[in-house]
């Protein structure tokens, strides 16, 4: 139940989402503008892609208004990566990741196999290891062109939008899921 109710909120959330997304084409088309689905695809792998970048900010920015309020020091030159660590941290970053990822996608079906073999309840088990292997493609997906051009300098564009493939994945998965639910309900009466 708790894993139907958490696919019934990611949908809700997903469609908040293509709101807010239908309504910035709107405005672009009516400035005379387009927002291009690659566009928003590349936003949001650069979402992905920044975020030590933005950690090291947030951390440095407090310590820097720390030592201003309380230590009086001068703060008026600030540089969040000073000599060039903002390549070496993405990298890490992305390295991590893409490692996660991939041992999500071997641990998954390893889980689903253990229990099978120790006769423990594997639909249990099945919808959210599919939950988890498929947004662990997903952001293989998405971190492939980034990991490739900060680790070789190279990079492709991407085909298609995969807001509508997380979206495709999450109905699959919420449909099979309710009939479940639902077929579990009619044979206890």
């Amino acid at each position: 139940m708790l894993f139907l109710s958490s696919c019934v909120g990611s949908l809700a959330l997903r469609a908040v989402e293509f709101a807010i997304v239908g309504k910035m084409k709107k405005d672009a088309e009516e400035q005379g503008a387009s927002l291009a689905e690659t566009s928003i695809y590349r936003s949001q792998q650069l979402d992905l892609v920044t975020v030590p970048i933005k950690l090291r900010a947030i951390v440095k920015g407090i310590q820097t208004g720390l030592r201003d309020r309380w230590q009086y020091h001068d703060n008026s030159w600030w540089e969040s990566f000073g000599g060039g660590h903002a390549k070496a941290s993405v990298q890490t970053w992305l390295t991590l990741v893409y490692t996660m990822m991939i041992l999500s996608l071997i641990v998954g079906p390893v889980r689903i196999l253990v229990a099978y073999f120790t006769n423990s309840s594997v639909v249990d088990k099945i919808f959210p290891v599919l939950f988890g292997i498929s947004q662990a493609m997903i952001n293989l997906f998405v971190l492939n062109d980034p990991i490739r051009y900060v680790m070789q300098g190279q990079g492709d564009r991407p085909r298609f939008s995969l807001r509508y493939v997380n979206v495709g994945v999450l109905l699959v998965i919420t449909i099979i899921a309710v009939h479940l639910k639902m077929q579990d309900s009619t044979s206890l009466i």
